[in-house]
C-alpha cells in the first residue's frame, strides 16, 4: 500500500520596511512536486528514510517547494507508472531507468519525458560510465540523471585457488583459454572427505543475465543494433555458446547444476562453510556484499574477476544504470525546482554515500575512483562499470530474453546442439520482434 508523506513548507514572507524604504525581497513563485520512491537501503531498516531526509534538506533550503512523496514497491511502481502515462495524471520525478521498465525509449523521443541538457553544467556527461550515459540518451540529448549502476561478474574462491596452486588473473582480467585453464586446475576430488570441487558453476533464470556475457565473448550480441533482426545464431554466438557447452561436457570442469535454475544450490556450494565446492561462479555486484558480510558465509578470501575474453580483446558484462527521470512539465518554476531535487538526489556526495555505507556502484567515473568501499572488491567491480553494456531496450524484450534463455539452457544440459539451440530460438524471437 502507498503513503503519501506530505513535506510541509513555508512560503516565503515578504518583508517591507516602508520607514527605511528597504528593498522588498522577491516572492517565488509556490512550487508542489509529486515524487516517487521505492525502498533503498539503510540501515535503521527504513527503506524511506533516506528520500524523506533529502526531502526535508530540499525543502528547507527551498521553503517555496512542498514535496509529496509517493512510496511504493519497485515492481509497483513499474506497473503503475506505465497506466500513468498511457491515461495521464503522472508524477513529476520518478526514480526508474531506460533498459528496467517503466521509462523507455518511446517515451524520450515521444515527449513523455524531458530532456535537461539546458539545466547541466559543461562536461557534466563526460564524468559519467558510458553505460550510464548512453541509458537516459536519445539523439544527443540527455533525459535523466544517473546515480547508481549494477553489473554481473565472476567471483572467485581465492582459498581454492591456492589451495591448487593456481594463481588468479592478474587484475582480474585474463582469456577464455586461461579462464578454461584455470576451471580445469581447480576440479578436483579432496583429499580430506572427497568431496568433488568444481572450476566453475552459473545458473540460468528468466530475468538473469550471469552468462550472457560469454556468449558476447566473440563479438555476438542478441539484436541487431536497430533492434529488429536476432542475431544471436552468428557463427561468434555459436562457437560462445559451444565453449560452455564444452566446459560441462567435453571438459567437464562445472558442477552438474551448471545451466540448470538451481541459484540456490550454486550459490550456496560456493559461499557456504559447509561446502565450498565452486572456485568461480558468476553473480550480481550484490553478492560481494553477501558473500563478505553475511554471517552465514563470512568468505574472507575472494576476488573479483572480469569475465574472459574471446576474439574481442576488452572484456564485457551486461548491468543496468539506476537515477531520476522528469516527466512531461507545462511551467518552468515546476521544472526548475524538479531538476534542482533531482540534481540534489544523484549529486556526487549521494553516490559516494551510497558507494561507501551500502557498497551501491556509482554512476560517476570520479566516485568509483574516490569512494572508500567497504570491502576492497567493490571497488574492483567499480572498475568494471567502464565495460558495462545494456540490454536492448526493446518493448519485447522480456519474452525475447525468455525464449533465448530457454534454448541455451536445453544446450548446457546436453539436449540440443549449440547450433540447434541458437537457431531454434529464432523463430520464437522472430514473432516477438514483429509484435514491435
Amino acid at each position: 500500500m502507498r503513503r503519501v508523506i506530505a513535506c510541509i513548507t513555508v512560503g516565503c514572507l515578504l518583508i517591507c520596511s516602508c520607514a527605511t524604504r528597504q528593498p522588498v525581497e522577491e516572492t517565488l513563485q509556490p512550487v508542489v512536486l509529486e515524487v516517487w520512491d521505492a525502498p533503498r537501503p539503510d540501515a535503521s531498516g527504513d527503506g524511506f528514510a533516506w528520500i524523506r531526509s533529502r526531502i526535508e534538506e530540499f525543502t528547507e533550503k527551498n521553503p517555496h517547494v512542498t514535496i509529496n512523496l509517493v512510496e511504493m514497491s519497485w515492481h509497483e511502481m513499474v506497473t503503475l507508472l506505465d497506466q500513468r502515462l498511457m491515461h495521464g495524471g503522472w508524477p513529476d520525478v520518478v526514480p526508474l531507468h531506460a533498459s528496467g521498465g517503466g521509462i523507455r525509449f518511446e517515451h524520450m523521443f515521444s515527449g513523455l519525458i524531458e530532456p535537461l541538457d539546458d539545466f547541466l553544467a559543461p562536461g557534466y556527461a563526460d564524468e559519467l560510465f558510458p553505460a550510464a550515459r548512453h541509458a537516459f540518451t536519445h539523439e544527443g540529448r540527455l533525459y535523466g540523471l544517473p546515480s547508481s549502476m549494477s553489473l554481473v561478474l565472476l567471483l572467485l574462491n581465492l582459498d581454492i585457488f591456492r589451495e591448487r596452486g593456481v594463481e588468479p588473473p592478474v587484475d582480474g582480467r585474463w582469456t577464455f583459454e586461461q579462464f578454461s585453464e584455470a576451471c580445469r586446475r581447480l576440479t578436483f576430488s579432496r583429499s580430506t572427505d572427497g568431496a568433488k570441487v568444481y572450476g566453475f558453476s552459473a545458473y540460468i533464470q528468466k530475468g538473469y543475465y550471469e552468462l550472457w556475457p560469454f556468449l558476447y565473448m566473440h563479438g555476438a550480441r542478441p539484436l541487431s543494433r536497430d533492434l529488429s533482426v536476432y542475431t544471436f545464431d552468428s557463427a561468434e554466438a555459436v562457437a560462445a555458446l559451444q565453449s560452455l557447452v564444452d566446459l560441462k561436457h567435453t571438459l567437464r570442469v562445472t558442477s552438474p547444476e551448471m545451466g540448470t535454475s538451481d541459484h540456490g544450490g550454486i550459490w550456496h556450494a560456493f559461499a557456504s562453510p559447509q561446502e565450498r565446492t565452486i572456485a568461480i561462479t558468476a553473480w550480481p555486484d550484490w553478492a560481494i556484499r553477501l558473500a563478505t558480510e553475511d554471517p552465514r558465509y563470512a568468505m574472507q578470501n575472494i576476488q573479483v574477476a572480469a569475465y574472459p575474453t574471446g576474439k574481442a580483446s576488452e572484456p564485457v558484462t551486461i548491468g543496468s544504470v539506476h537515477g531520476w527521470s522528469l516527466l512531461k512539465q507545462t511551467d518552468a518554476a515546476k521544472r526548475k525546482a524538479a531538476v534542482e531535487f533531482m540534481m540534489a538526489l544523484s549529486s556526487s556526495s549521494e553516490q559516494e554515500h551510497f558507494a561507501t555505507v551500502h557498497g551501491v556502484l556509482p554512476a560517476s567515473r570520479l566516485v568509483a575512483r574516490t569512494a572508500q568501499f567497504r570491502h576492497p572488491e567493490l571497488g574492483r567491480a567499480a572498475e568494471l562499470l567502464e565495460y558495462v553494456e545494456l540490454l536492448p531496450v526493446h518493448r519485447e524484450w522480456a519474452s525475447i530474453e525468455s525464449s533465448i534463455n530457454m534454448h541455451v539452457q536445453m544446450a548446457l544440459l546436453g539436449e540440443k546442439s549449440a547450433h540447434d539451440a541458437l537457431r531454434d530460438a529464432r523463430r520464437e524471437v522472430e514473432e516477438s520482434l514483429s509484435l514491435r
